[in-house]
């Protein structure tokens, strides 16, 4: 797991995942997923994953879990709070790269729950 722990909420890394709350259900080439349930989906399926959002207490369970070629940026709930824009309780988030034509409720779907 390549691990970069950040001190800056405001680092152009975090891009994908700035403001959530204003984009819902937003269209484009990526999408977030929220909580370690749908981030193992997620890497159960043969959709890319760009990076992981984690929160410093919730590093230690994905040490096994993130490929290492997947970026790992780590903030405090607080920090990450300021990125997303809501209340930060799961503790992960995840940036997948959509397929063309298919939405990330599709790839979900195809993907068996773990």
């Amino acid at each position: 797991m390549a691990v970069h722990e950040l001190e800056f909420a405001g680092d152009e890394r975090l891009a994908p995942y700035r403001d959530l709350r204003n984009r819902p259900g937003e269209a484009g080439e990526r999408f977030i997923v929220e909580g370690e349930h749908l981030l193992g989906r997620l890497l159960a399926s043969d959709v890319e994953l760009e990076s992981v959002l984690v929160s410093s207490r919730k590093l230690p369970r994905l040490a096994t879990v993130v490929p290492m070629e997947v970026p790992v940026y780590v903030l405090d709930d607080r920090e990450i709070e300021g990125v997303v824009g809501f209340k930060f309780h799961r503790g992960v988030l995840g940036c997948g790269r959509r397929p063309r034509g298919r939405s990330a409720g599709e790839l979900l779907e195809e993907t068996p729950p773990s």
